[in-house]
């Protein structure tokens, strides 16, 4: 997770961001949103674990900015399948990152 992101080719030199260094980021932002937005703590929680885990299959594919995404396939359904295969808890963190994606999750309080 120490891989660069490649949006840097096109913004600049910015050492410091890397894939795993966004998700930190993402995480943390993920709870104060949900917090702010009158979510409770174990909800915060949940938008924070996604925050975590959504860019996990990047580890495999690359992390493909904005340009050179048009330009290839990834195949990250396939990097999540991978990943997660042969691991007792494997399909709680893929269905976590499946319902990231989704973009639907809403706080039962709201």
């Amino acid at each position: 997770m120490l891989m660069q992101r490649n949006h840097i080719r096109n913004l600049g030199n910015i050492s410091f961001d890397t894939i795993a260094s966004h998700s930190f980021h993402v995480a943390n932002i993920a709870y104060c949103i949900a917090r702010m937005e009158g979510m409770s703590h174990e909800d915060g929680l949940r938008a924070m674990s996604m925050g975590v885990i959504h860019d996990l299959a990047e580890a495999r594919t690359g992390d493909n900015d904005f340009i050179s995404k048009n330009y290839t396939t990834m195949n990250e359904k396939k990097a999540v399948e991978d990943q997660f295969s042969g691991i007792k808890f494997g399909n709680d963190l893929k269905n976590e990152i499946l319902e990231y994606e989704k973009r639907e999750t809403k706080s039962p309080s709201v």
